[in-house]
């Protein structure tokens, strides 16, 4: 199966960074800051750039916070043939050491109203999920968009994310929207980006008939909690 994977950059000075396995995807204009990778996500979409094979749009820091190598994941999947998606995940001793329930309890205690805001965004699209209530595996959580997927997963990726998507960019309340593009902790972006980075994980864990094939790495075991979170929160918004 065809395998393209995409590497964001938006700095020129970023290039220096990427791997040579992935093609560079350049987005120094970043006309929609606020959404980060989602904002490429859906219009790659859209254009068709994932309707073969399998595609996905990693950052340009990948392999700081995994320690992989392109042509490690590029080996990999063509070593596990046959999922519908494929994820990357350097994070998972946190998860465990925090004993959260979810992915949103998780992030609730670096961005205090995380839940709240997210659980009326759900409730406004007619999502019947509750936050609070949501048990997801270790195994299959992620927040970094480092994942790589067919088609079909690609389509219900976006037909999951897309009603949340056009609900705040064109029907938005405006104390939700300006609740949702305030500083969502003291140095890092909006609440926008932290949102939309757990709906990979969501989606996972309310459609248990996705076949996800997960690769955990252990690169960030030696960082205390503290240095963790100011990486997390370092994001290249211009």
């Amino acid at each position: 199966m065809k395998i393209q994977i995409f590497q964001i950059f938006y700095l020129p000075s970023q290039v220096d960074n990427l791997d040579d396995s992935f093609a560079p995807y350049d987005n120094t204009s970043n006309l929609k800051p606020e959404w980060c990778e989602y904002a490429i996500f859906r219009k790659e979409y859209f254009k068709g750039t994932c309707n073969t094979g399998l595609t996905g749009f990693l950052s340009w820091k990948f392999k700081e916070k995994t320690g992989v190598l392109g042509s490690q994941v590029l080996e990999w999947i063509q070593a596990n043939p046959g999922y519908d998606v494929y994820f990357t995940n350097p994070f998972l001793k946190q998860l465990r050491r925090s004993r959260s329930k979810n992915l949103w309890e998780h992030g609730e205690s670096s961005h205090p109203g995380l839940i709240s805001l997210t659980q009326t965004l759900f409730d406004e699209v007619g999502y019947e999920i509750n936050i609070k209530t949501l048990t997801m595996d270790p195994q299959k959580t992620l927040f970094c968009n480092y994942w790589i997927g067919t088609p079909e997963f690609w389509c219900r990726y976006i037909e999951f994310c897309e009603p949340l998507y056009q609900l705040i960019e064109n029907k938005p309340d405006r104390q939700l929207k300006r609740l949702l593009l305030q500083q969502a902790d003291k140095s890092g972006p909006c609440f926008i980006p932290y949102i939309f980075e757990r709906l990979f994980s969501t989606l996972l864990c309310i459609n248990k008939d996705i076949r996800a094939k997960a690769w955990h790495t252990d690169k960030t075991k030696t960082l205390s909690m503290s240095q963790w979170l100011m990486r997390e929160i370092k994001r290249p918004i211009i």
